[in-house]
């Protein structure tokens, strides 16, 4: 009775008043709200009109549900000031405002559900029929990244801090990728190798159907890949993890992680075994073929055992002997040594190829150098051909006297 005395008087007053406005509605304060599940928040609905709007117009507050985008699913829960059957009061509350120019229509959220994620629209309608005009906020229940899963080249699934269990490999590069599940509304995603982060392309993020379906809430899924995860013999024990973490303020981290047990390999170096010079010889060659796959080469160096004398790639010795480096291709390298003036004492040695890697080891083949005898001192060529013709000779005239 007394909001009728109010309607009344507020009619009364607006016909002497003139011409009302156009009807303008405005959602105040924010169009966009993040909540956590239990809080209480407040959506007020502003229209430039007074009170007498009632007496042609209704202003509904209504619930979009986003869990499934395909089909968006409204749920009136305020028609003026009451509440409808679709609004319980221990969740909702509905408060009107008003004067001569303006009135607000506050809705109440007293308990912020998982379900209240989504869009809340206040329609404003002719009660006669027609157009009706309407504005949005945008809510969204926040929620933590619930599970991560991460794939190491393509077929281990981890979802869990693992120590019962060790991926073991060969050294080599890997694909990791890491999957983040149930969060809502954004997340990203850090993949470490012995805590270093690796480089990825980017978070991939898209709505996850099923569990928005689940939860009558957004939830969403994200993907992060490291295509190129170096990982080598000095990582054995160590742990490859992957990290998500919803992008609101107060979020959890969720990881999942594993320790790797790594294979190392093994360079295939083959030296020549015919290696074979005279004493004097000025450039006698010892090369080597030296195969490493999915192996990373730090440097090469060759030892002269009976000497001890180190020759290094790039650098030349003090008896003038070199290394020289030829790569064939990324898997496949040629490793000369290049001896210079050759001496008695590299007959009676053993040359060590020395292979480093990146990862720290070294691996070592040996060769050796097969003397050839040197003519006769004094001898030459056209002493020998003197000899021959001399024998040839005295063959003829043998032959003739018979």
């Amino acid at each position: 009775m007394q909001l009728k005395l109010v309607i009344f008087f507020v009619s009364v007053v607006s016909l002497c008043s003139g011409q009302e406005p156009d009807l303008e509605v405005s959602i105040l304060n924010s169009t966009r709200w993040m909540e956590t599940a239990g809080s209480a928040m407040n959506l007020t609905c502003r229209l430039n009109r007074g009170l007498t709007i009632i007496l042609s117009h209704t202003v509904d507050w209504i619930h979009v549900s986003l869990a499934n985008p395909q089909k968006l699913r409204e749920t009136t829960l305020t028609t003026l000031q009451t509440l409808t059957d679709h609004a319980s009061p221990n969740l909702y509350g509905i408060g009107v405002k008003y004067d001569q120019s303006q009135c607000e229509f506050t809705l109440q959220i007293k308990n912020v559900q998982p379900t209240s994620d989504g869009i809340f629209k206040c329609r404003v309608s002719k009660t006669s029929g027609g157009e009706s005009m309407e504005k949005e906020a945008h809510v969204i229940v926040v929620n933590d990244v619930e599970k991560v899963a991460m794939m190491f080249d393509g077929e281990e699934s981890i979802t869990e801090e693992a120590d019962s269990v060790t991926i073991q490999r060969e050294e080599g590069t890997y694909g990791v990728t890491c999957t983040a599940l149930g969060f809502n509304p954004d997340a990203s995603i850090s993949i470490f190798l012995d805590d270093v982060e690796q480089e990825t392309g980017g978070t991939q993020i898209v709505q996850d159907l099923p569990e928005s379906l689940k939860a009558n809430a957004r939830r969403y899924k994200a993907e992060a890949t490291a295509s190129n995860v170096d990982v080598r013999a000095q990582h054995t024990g160590k742990r490859l993890k992957c990290v998500a973490k919803a992008g609101f303020e107060g979020a959890t981290a969720v990881s999942a992680s594993v320790p790797l047990m790594v294979i190392a390999l093994e360079p295939v170096i083959t030296c020549d075994k015919n290696v074979s010079a005279k004493v004097g010889d000025l450039y006698v060659k010892i090369k080597c073929r030296v195969d490493h796959k999915n192996i990373q080469i730090e440097r090469y160096r060759w030892e002269i055992e009976e000497s001890g004398e180190m020759v290094v790639q790039e650098e030349t010795s003090k008896n003038y002997h070199e290394v020289i480096v030829e790569e064939v291709d990324s898997d496949t390298t040629f490793v000369t040594l290049d001896l210079y003036q050759v001496t008695d004492l590299y007959f009676n040695t053993i040359y060590n190829l020395d292979v480093f890697t990146t990862s720290g080891q070294s691996f070592r083949q040996t060769a050796t150098i097969i003397k050839l005898d040197s003519p006769p001192s004094g001898s030459s060529p056209r002493m020998a051909a003197v000899v021959w013709v001399c024998v040839l000779s005295a063959w003829l005239s043998l032959w003739s006297w018979c």
